[in-house]
């Protein structure tokens, strides 16, 4: 392997770490329907970073399947804005040890699939184009992490989260000050007020546009807010036994045979 590769795949590897803690950080966020877009939105950035190293061009629809993000309409209108979801969300907030062992659940599970997703794309094993494709690469990529000794990348994660609350809270709350505009204003007082539907509508985009815009323009500020944890997190999963990931990325390539990618 060329220095230039290595290279590569360790600046994959950060883009990997990176957004998986981004993503983290969104059940820490005290606002239900915000922080379901914000997952979704880092969850996007890192599947089209990762396609973007590796020279592939993903179309939206693709890229929304493989961030397990089904379309602006069903991720906002079919789920975010019923009465139930708002009053289990705040009812979750309440319980903050719950937020916690999920944030790091999301951890560990995001960067598995940027993993197995960066391996994919590293083996020339996806053609993009194709949603068909996209779906078959997103149920393998699920059931190589369902068959993973996941524990041994969690209590890392769960180890470097306790040893940096007061850093993931300053990040948290810049993400919320990032969506503080969006949260109190009008935009958002009449998106609370939608019904579940199937189709989007233009407040649906418009409001999903606004969230990106402003993590777009604030992501530098929230990451180097983070810089201590992803050096930690980086430096203790060096010393996960490279066994663990050959036998991930054998499971990845069976999966893949049988679903015909």
């Amino acid at each position: 392997m060329t220095g230039a590769i290595i290279s590569r795949k360790r600046m994959n590897q950060l883009t990997i770490l990176t957004h998986a803690v981004l993503v983290g950080l969104t059940p820490l966020i005290p606002i239900p329907v915000l922080d379901g877009m914000v997952k979704a939105f880092f969850s996007r950035k890192l599947v089209r970073s990762l396609a973007v190293a590796h020279g592939i061009s993903l179309s939206a629809n693709e890229i929304n399947i493989l961030a397990k993000a089904r379309g602006y309409g069903c991720l906002s209108g079919c789920l975010f804005g019923t009465a139930e979801f708002l009053v289990k969300s705040f009812v979750r907030k309440l319980i903050f040890v719950l937020e916690w062992r999920r944030a790091i659940d999301l951890v560990t599970r995001t960067y598995y699939v940027g993993y197995l997703l960066d391996y994919t794309f590293r083996q020339g094993w996806y053609t993009p184009g194709d949603k068909t494709n996209a779906a078959r690469l997103q149920s393998a990529i699920a059931q190589a992490y369902g068959g993973a000794n996941t524990g041994l990348v969690k209590n890392i994660v769960r180890a470097s989260f306790n040893h940096s609350r007061i850093m993931i809270f300053g990040a948290v709350r810049l993400i919320v000050a990032s969506l503080n505009d969006i949260a109190f204003g009008r935009l958002y007082r009449l998106y609370r007020r939608l019904r579940p539907r199937k189709a989007e509508t233009a407040q649906d985009v418009r409001l999903e546009n606004t969230v990106a815009e402003s993590l777009e323009r604030d992501t530098p500020q929230i990451r180097s807010a983070l810089d201590g944890l992803i050096a930690e997190l980086q430096n203790n999963l060096a010393g996960v036994p490279q066994e663990h990931f050959t036998g991930l990325e054998a499971r990845l390539e069976k999966a893949l045979k049988t679903d015909g990618v």
